[in-house]
């Protein structure tokens, strides 16, 4: 008599909790026990934490299973999550690699470029006016995108898709997504921004 193999169930992914990576930022955030360095260094972090929740809502919290309309494909932030997808079979150490190097990205090139769009320096005088990290204006999203034939269904609602008004916010927008979810699957705070010093 034959054998018969049995056959194993591939095993399921679970879902990403939305609530729970906003939860762990808040709590992250409270955290938050030891002063700031400075001034630039607050203004990232409440730019990487608004972002973060900006960015989590467009992908439904879960950028491994998210799906982009067609005519979305080509944005930043679809390719992010492909990225991100594509990082599922990486090693730890890989996965390290990865993180860190986009960790300096944002440090080095993504921030201080999205700073320098966003930053009111009207008032900034240098000899006693209002320091320019104090005077910061929300720079991110231009307007929502939808797609040109978009007839929306009477039960649900829009795409709630980003259209960035600049390259330095989208860029900053999708590094900081980036940041989040490597620093997710090397199990460290969501909000870590420290390179590997090894």
């Amino acid at each position: 008599m034959a054998i018969t193999p049995a056959t194993k169930p591939a095993p399921k992914t679970k879902r990403i909790n939305l609530q729970l990576i906003l939860d762990q930022l808040d709590a992250e955030w409270a955290a938050q026990d030891t002063p700031f360095a400075d001034d630039d260094t607050r203004a990232l972090l409440a730019y990487y934490q608004t972002a973060a929740r900006v960015a989590l809502h467009w992908i439904s919290g879960d950028p491994y299973t998210h799906q982009f309309p067609t005519g979305y494909q080509d944005e930043r932030l679809a390719k992010v999550c492909a990225y991100l997808r594509g990082q599922g079979g990486a090693t730890q150490g890989e996965l390290l690699t990865a993180r860190d190097r986009q960790v300096t990205l944002l440090l080095d090139r993504t921030w201080p470029a999205y700073r320098g769009t966003c930053t009111d320096t009207m008032n900034y005088t240098g000899t006693g006016g209002l320091p320019a990290e104090f005077t910061f204006t929300w720079a991110g999203i231009d307007s929502l995108w939808t797609p040109d034939t978009y007839q929306p269904p009477m039960d649900a609602p829009a795409p709630y898709l980003p259209r960035f008004h600049s390259p330095e916010s989208e860029a900053f927008h999708c590094n900081v997504l980036a940041v989040l979810f490597l620093n997710r699957a090397i199990k460290t705070g969501l909000c870590d921004l420290d390179v590997t010093p090894f």
